[in-house]
């Protein structure tokens, strides 16, 4: 993730992300409290691109998928998630409360944690606001169970919870690589993807 937005750390006006441009902050390992004067145990978001019109909070997953996620809730959430969630949105938390196996690839705890972050550190914030899921796949992902059942979790759980003001959207970083190549004028960003491909488009 790093090497794939290390670039635009410094030059945020460069940066596409979701279908926008225009932006004039960018950061790794934003953090996102949930509680009023919360020092521990806040949502650290991977990447952070912010314009005057929106901004876009990135989580990235390398080999997570992999393995199954721990669906943990303290059970202060569930007055928080009744203050600050959308209808889908607690819908999707009181699921995950019941059904904690539900997702075997998709740790959607932790994106409901970073949708929690976002609408009480952003509330006042009246701009598009994105939270994007940017996943790594190999190159023969087609036909690996595990990948497979991953992009479907992926695709249900958007189903679930879109509409809302926080929108999510779910994106492989093969995906990313091929937009940037179409649409950022930035003179270095070929050479760029070049070297994400040659290191991470990988059969396994």
């Amino acid at each position: 993730m790093v090497n794939t937005f290390g670039p635009f750390r410094n030059s945020a006006g460069h940066l596409e992300l979701a279908g926008y441009n225009g932006f004039t902050e960018a950061q790794f390992e934003r953090k996102c409290p949930i509680w009023p004067g919360q020092r521990f145990g806040r949502p650290n978001l991977d990447f952070f691109a912010a314009s005057p019109e929106v901004m876009v909070a990135v989580e990235s997953k390398f080999l997570e998928a992999l393995s199954r996620p721990k669906v943990t809730f303290q059970e202060s959430y569930k007055t928080r998630v009744q203050a600050l969630a959308e209808p889908a949105w607690q819908d999707m938390y009181t699921s995950l409360t019941r059904h904690p196996k539900r997702f075997e690839c998709l740790d959607a705890a932790q994106l409901v944690k970073h949708y929690l972050g976002l609408r009480y550190t952003f509330r006042e914030y009246e701009t598009i606001k994105v939270l994007m899921y940017l996943y790594w796949e190999p190159v023969n992902t087609d036909g690996i169970p595990l990948y497979e059942r991953h992009r479907q979790e992926v695709s249900l759980f958007a189903q679930e919870v879109e509409g809302n003001e926080i929108q999510f959207m779910p994106l492989s970083y093969q995906a990313l690589w091929r937009n940037w190549s179409d649409t950022i004028g930035w003179s270095g960003i070929l050479d760029h993807i070049n070297e994400l491909r040659q290191r991470y488009e990988v059969r396994i």
